[in-house]
């Protein structure tokens, strides 16, 4: 009898073991595939927010390179018809 109790507690051992085994992998495999999905989606908002960052910033050089233009050419205007008088005067 107790070959028998032996073998029956080694099976049920064996399957519980196995048992954990599989439902260790499963929630492992479960857990890396959220895992990646959420990295996934963190990198598209980083990725995204930065996008935006560099867009504003790009378009407030923009402004400035403009104002700069237009006054150097508001300059430049003044100056040539400035020339241009003096040289009428002469």
């Amino acid at each position: 009898m107790k070959s028998i109790r032996n073998k029956f507690v080694l099976i049920m051992i064996g399957c519980i073991l196995i048992c954990s085994f599989a439902i260790s992998a499963i929630g492992i495999l479960g857990i890396d595939n959220i895992s990646n999905e959420n990295s996934e989606t963190i990198m598209k908002l980083q990725a995204s927010t930065s996008a935006q960052s560099l867009e504003k910033l790009f378009s407030s050089v923009e402004l400035a390179m403009n104002t700069c233009n237009d006054y150097a050419v508001s300059r430049f205007d003044l100056l040539q018809s400035t020339e241009f008088c003096l040289h009428l005067v002469r």
